[in-house]
């Protein structure tokens, strides 16, 4: 056997023995719905690591955790201010023992942006935090930039699992701003980062991103902040805003052209709006790129309902190496609504910058009786007026993703017809 082929069946073993994909749920005190919670059965239950605490120097300990947990499978996550007191203070890290509920979970996390040249004293904190946390064991967070820094070595023989966060690795510099070329939120680095971390002598996880983020400059590049939560399908059809390119590489980027307020905050006039997402390309690489480092697996940021602008599905996360697609079905429903559903793994997803995906129904005429679009973003024309619509025989509904397990259903009595319609997604997914 060559030793190419020896290397491809020895990656097929190292995918097929990884943990499975988990995610992180962030900042959600309550509980996740029942959709949610039954996409996770039908992707196998995957473990969540689930924010059960806020720690800051100002507020004090503000909890994150339902008072009620129904997932069969949680590590709780101690978020701690980045600050050096949380190493020493009572009301910091040593004082976590105490707030942690019985039973005693299995697992624990502590989410704790350690400055590199406070690794040392990070190290001594949570030597001291083991013994009073028993059979617990402990996982924490790291930054990328942990590996081989002084004092690293030793913090990784105090824990039994890190996860470093493979994503805002590096800044944006003004003058690339202006050129048009802004760092992508998955790229290149990210790869780099991954493989340096073959080295941890510690049980690792790669923390991925799965969310989408909007990040307004000035017209000189300087960074202005991250937009609060949004919805990407709102940016193409902003009054205010005007895009400066064609997206590529899961970058956008948006002219002010008016003072205005997508997402809920004030944008002036020739300020720069850029919309990032993963892409999807290198999240494969990514993941193959931590198994073959060692990586005992995958931690997604975050589950859907937790993520802000969320960028995939459960079902499309699980199954992202096998490159998902949906499968999409069309039927009209005992009221005669149009119902379009993705029963595939794969998700339809949100293209800003683009043009919305259109739904276009080919019937004969009295088929179509009462056209509203319902969950769809609107109807985007027929080949009659939609005032008389019994006389069209073609109606489009455009629409802005679609994932996997989910479904778009307009109005009722939609359609009277005794058959489904002819359709066709355009552009073809």
């Amino acid at each position: 056997m060559n030793a190419a082929r020896l290397a491809a069946l020895v990656l097929v073993f190292q995918l097929a023995s990884a943990a499975p994909p988990a995610f992180w749920v962030w900042n959600r005190p309550d509980p996740l719905p029942e959709p949610a919670l039954a996409e996770l059965r039908e992707n196998g239950s995957p473990l969540l690591y689930w924010q059960a605490a806020e720690v800051t120097l100002a507020h004090g300990w503000q909890d994150r955790l339902p008072a009620e947990m129904p997932a069969p499978a949680v590590v709780p996550v101690f978020r701690f201010e980045a600050d050096p007191a949380m190493l020493f203070r009572p009301e910091g890290i040593a004082g976590l023992p105490s707030k942690i509920a019985d039973p005693r979970p299995g697992w624990i996390q502590i989410d704790y942006d350690c400055p590199v040249s406070r690794l040392p004293d990070y190290a001594a904190a949570l030597r001291r935090l083991k013994p009073a946390l028993g059979s617990t064991r402990l996982s924490i967070t790291a930054l990328a930039s942990w590996i081989g820094s002084p004092g690293f070595e030793e913090l990784a023989g105090t824990v039994d699992e890190i996860v470093p966060m493979f994503y805002d690795l590096l800044p944006d510099r003004a003058e690339d701003v202006r050129a048009g070329h802004l760092v992508p939120m998955s790229g290149r680095d990210t790869l780099v980062w991954i493989r340096r971390w073959k080295t941890c002598p510690t049980r690792w996880r790669a923390g991925l991103p799965n969310f989408q983020r909007l990040t307004l400059f000035e017209a000189d590049g300087s960074l202005v902040g991250h937009l609060p939560p949004f919805d990407p399908a709102s940016l193409d059809g902003h009054a205010g805003l005007r895009l400066s390119a064609p997206p590529a590489g899961g970058t956008a980027i948006y002219q002010v052209t008016a003072d205005s307020m997508p997402a809920h905050r004030p944008v002036h006039r020739n300020q720069l709006l850029v919309w990032r997402r993963p892409d999807e390309a290198t999240m494969r690489q990514a993941i193959q790129a931590a198994t073959e480092a060692g990586a005992a697996g995958v931690l997604w940021f975050a589950h859907p309902a937790s993520a802000p602008a969320p960028w995939h599905s459960v079902s499309h996360l699980i199954h992202l190496t096998e490159n998902p697609r949906p499968r999409l079905q069309l039927k009209v429903t005992d009221q005669g609504a149009i119902e379009l559903f993705n029963a595939g793994p794969g998700d339809l997803p949100c293209r800003p910058g683009a043009k919305p995906w259109t739904l276009t129904l080919q019937g004969e005429p009295g088929d179509f009786v009462k056209p509203t679009p319902g969950h769809f973003a609107d109807i985007a024309g027929s080949d009659g007026s939609l005032h008389r619509p019994r006389f069209s025989t073609t109606i489009s509904l455009r629409f802005h993703q679609l994932p996997a397990g989910h479904s778009l259903v307009t109005g009722t009595h939609f359609s009277e017809a005794s058959a489904e319609p002819d359709w066709q997604i355009d552009p073809r997914p």
